[in-house]
């Protein structure tokens, strides 16, 4: 009975990588351009000898392809290209961080809050319900000014503000998952009771099969914008 869970996860893995596949050979030319994106944001200080941050008044409003400025320049004589390098850098290094780190904190929160329920899960979904009242821009902004102008104090303020999304998923799919007859197999083999508080068997076995929600959420949000910076100036 206990092999039930790992088989639901193989299978899942499988549908998963057969999807994956399907879509890369679907748009070759968009998983280059992500590739070379990234490429560019991470090998930025090899690709530009210039600084983003550092004008010229030599070269000010040069135009596109002026010797040296491939993009040209702006109204302080800053190179354009580069800029946009350095800027893809810390939009990604902002994007990816948050959401990383948005998902460790909630999706653990949101599993132990569901499983257990009572008074612990009273507590964590009045919390979240407090951040989620609060639009999602709204709160990253007022947050990254408490903190103070920074990209780690930016990367701290979106992590928090897509902690409520993350955790009411991962709350909501294991309250579902948490009734599967392979759960009840697995506390059953174990000889756990339902209420066990080591919640061993939560993680080991409801943790894979809803992981699709987590992975789904962050790529939706960033198809629309969410958590991606633009470079101050």
């Amino acid at each position: 009975m206990s092999t039930a869970a790992p088989t639901v996860e193989r299978s899942v893995r499988s549908v998963q990588r057969r999807r994956l596949r399907r879509r890369v050979a679907r748009r070759p030319l968009a998983v280059l351009g992500l590739l070379g994106i990234v490429v560019v944001a991470v090998a930025a200080p090899l690709l530009t000898p210039y600084d983003p941050s550092v004008g010229n008044f030599a070269a000010v409003l040069q135009p596109p392809f002026s010797p040296g400025h491939l993009l040209g320049t702006d109204d302080l004589g800053r190179d354009l290209l580069a800029r946009l390098m350095y800027g893809a850098r810390a939009s990604l290094l902002a994007g990816v961080v948050s959401t990383l780190v948005a998902m460790v904190v909630a999706v653990p929160l949101g599993i132990v809050s569901s499983y257990h329920r009572g008074f612990l899960d009273s507590v964590i979904s009045r919390a979240n319900d407090v951040l989620l009242s609060f639009p999602f821009l709204i709160l990253a902004v007022g947050l990254a000014a408490i903190l103070g102008p920074s990209l780690l104090n930016a990367i701290i303020a979106l992590a928090i503000g897509q902690v409520p999304a993350f955790l009411r998923i991962a709350r909501g799919e294991t309250l579902g998952l948490r009734e599967q007859d392979y759960v009840h197999a697995a506390v059953v083999g174990g000889g756990l009771g339902a209420g066990h508080p080591a919640a061993a068997h939560p993680a080991k076995h409801a943790v894979p099969a809803g992981r699709a929600g987590e992975r789904v959420h962050p790529r939706l949000d960033h198809r629309r914008g969410g958590a991606v910076l633009p470079r101050p100036r």
